[in-house]
């Protein structure tokens, strides 16, 4: 199997951050891990996405290199595996392993972006 090559985000859309080769193999175990425990987690019928986020976090996480850059590259490279994986599956059963893992890890990876930490640190000056 090959690497992963992720490009990181920026916080200024017109510049390209810098890529980072992630194994693809560690990342394929990281997402079985994952979609094992969603599909463990059908019979709780969670009705909302973000009651998956703790359970998730806690399988997930082990997989997860120290430091920002190393972390992002490795979920969106899980985000990509996933992505793979959800071809072929039936997107209308919504308690699906391999589709509530990719739901779960797509908005985990969107509020890794710098732009959306940027935004929730504005906001709470705001609100202080």
């Amino acid at each position: 199997m090959n690497d992963i090559a992720i490009t990181l985000p920026t916080a200024n859309p017109w510049v390209r951050g810098e890529t980072v080769i992630v194994s693809a193999e560690k990342a394929l175990e990281a997402a079985q891990a994952v979609v094992d425990l969603c599909e463990d987690l059908r019979v709780k019928e969670f009705k909302v996405a973000w009651a998956y986020d703790k359970p998730v976090d806690a399988v997930l996480n082990p997989y997860l290199p120290d430091g920002w850059q190393a972390s992002y590259a490795m979920l969106a490279a899980v985000v990509k595996v996933l992505r793979e994986m959800t071809k072929g599956t039936d997107f209308t059963d919504w308690y699906n392993g391999v589709q509530a893992a990719y739901r779960t890890l797509r908005c985990r990876l969107a509020y890794a972006t710098p732009g959306f930490v940027q935004a929730r640190q504005a906001s709470a000056m705001r609100n202080n």
